[in-house]
C-alpha cells in the first residue's frame, strides 16, 4: 500500500493541482457532455484508444469526473439506467453493459457505488482492468454501523433522497459549526444528494457480496484516509490518499489521474511484452 499526498504525484501536478475545496460549480469552464452510452469500435493494438468507463457515485453526474475526461479523452460516462423492480446489481450492470455495445478491450471504473458497478460491468465486458475510486470491493468494507443498520434498507421509502437532501442541509445549519469535521463531510454529501436511485442503490450496497464471478481483470483500489462515506476501516487499497475525503476526483482530480494513469500503464508494459513473445 502506497500513501500518496500532495508530494507524491509529480512536480507537474502539484503545478495544476485544484484547491482542496474544489466543487462542481468550479469546473463549469470543463462542461463537456461526458455522459453517454455507446462508444467506438476500438481495436487490441493501442491500450490507450481502449474506452475508459467511469461510473460516478449517487447523487453526483458526470461532471465529477470532468478532469479526468481532460486527462484522458477516451473517458466515457454512461447515465444511470432506472432500476427494474427488484433487481439486482448484477442483473442491472448486465442491462448496462448491453446498453454500453462495447465487443472490445475497454476498461472500467467507479467512484462510491459506482465502483460496485464497475465490478459488476467487468463481468460482462472485455474489460481489462478496474479502476476503485472511493469504493468498496463487497458489503464487508462497510462500517460496522452500516453493516448494522444495513437491513433496514428495504425500508427506505422511494425518493429517499430528498429527505436526506434536507436532512444534511438542516443539520448543517443549525448544528453543523459544532460537529467534527468528518460529520460535516457526510452532512454536506447528504445535502447534495439528489438521485432517483438512492433508495435502491442503498439496498443494493449493504446486500452486495461481491463480483457475482470472479474478476479476470486486476482491480486497482484508491481510497482517502478522512472518507467519511465508506471509512478505511480495515480495508487494503492499493492507495491511500492522506486526509483525502468521499469525492476524490474533485479534491485530488490529479491524484485520480496519476492512479488511472499507473494502472495504464502497467496494461500498456503488459500489452508490450506479450506482442513481443507472441509467434509472428
Amino acid at each position: 500500500m502506497l500513501i500518496i499526498n500532495s508530494h507524491s504525484i509529480g512536480h507537474t501536478a502539484r503545478r495544476a493541482v485544484a484547491p482542496k475545496d474544489c466543487t462542481l460549480d468550479d469546473l463549469t469552464r470543463l462542461r463537456e457532455d461526458t455522459s453517454v452510452m455507446t462508444a467506438p469500435a476500438t481495436t487490441t493494438s493501442d491500450p490507450n484508444s481502449w474506452p475508459l468507463i467511469l461510473l460516478p457515485g449517487i447523487g453526483t453526474n458526470a461532471q465529477v469526473f470532468a478532469l479526468q475526461k481532460s486527462a484522458f479523452p477516451q473517458v466515457l460516462v454512461p447515465p444511470w439506467l432506472e432500476p427494474e423492480r427488484r433487481e439486482t446489481l448484477a442483473h442491472y450492470a448486465a442491462r448496462l453493459a448491453e446498453k454500453l455495445a462495447i465487443t472490445g478491450p475497454c476498461l472500467v471504473g467507479g467512484m462510491s457505488f459506482g465502483g460496485l458497478v464497475a465490478q459488476e460491468l467487468a463481468v460482462h465486458l472485455d474489460a481489462r482492468a478496474c479502476f476503485l475510486i472511493s469504493s468498496l470491493r463487497s458489503r464487508h468494507d462497510l462500517a460496522r454501523w452500516m453493516k448494522r443498520w444495513g437491513r433496514l434498507a428495504w425500508l427506505l421509502p422511494p425518493r429517499t433522497d430528498r429527505w436526506a437532501s434536507w436532512f444534511g442541509w438542516l443539520t448543517l445549519k443549525t448544528i453543523g459549526p459544532v460537529l467534527p469535521a468528518r460529520s460535516r463531510q457526510l452532512l454536506t454529501h447528504f445535502s447534495k444528494t439528489k438521485s432517483p436511485i438512492l433508495t435502491w442503490a442503498c439496498q443494493q450496497t449493504v446486500n452486495w457480496e461481491g463480483p457475482s464471478r470472479p474478476l479476470t481483470c486486476p482491480v486497482y483500489q484508491l481510497h482517502g484516509t478522512a472518507d467519511a462515506i465508506f471509512p478505511l476501516g480495515t480495508m487494503q487499497p492499493d492507495r491511500l490518499v492522506e486526509q483525502g475525503g468521499h469525492t476524490l476526483p474533485l479534491s485530488h482530480p490529479f491524484v485520480v489521474n496519476a492512479f488511472l494513469r499507473e494502472g495504464l500503464d502497467r496494461l500498456i508494459a503488459e500489452h508490450s511484452l506479450n506482442s513481443v513473445n507472441s509467434p509472428a
